[in-house]
């Protein structure tokens, strides 16, 4: 799993070097970082996609809300309530 996260970095930071103003790689980031539990990376680059492109900010929002509370509720299933926000 960790090898995947690392090339889907890898390749999304690629499309950021190509087009910076790129928003759905900056969430697609956000949703990395959420998935390796990098909250505050993940709220970064949340918060960069939506300056980039305050429009789909919606969308995001309830995305990033729903994949916040997923990975609490996966914290909490593993018993590390301190990681569970």
């Amino acid at each position: 799993k960790q090898g995947r996260l690392y090339e889907a970095r890898e390749r999304i930071e690629e499309a950021l070097a190509i087009r910076p103003e790129y928003a759905d790689a900056e969430f697609q980031l956000a949703c990395l970082d959420l998935e390796e539990s990098a909250i505050k990376d993940a709220v970064g680059h949340y918060e960069q996609a939506n300056r980039l492109d305050p429009e789909g900010e919606p969308k995001r929002k309830r995305e990033f809300v729903q994949a916040l509370v997923e990975r609490s509720r996966e914290e909490r299933e593993k018993g590390n309530l301190e990681s569970s926000l």
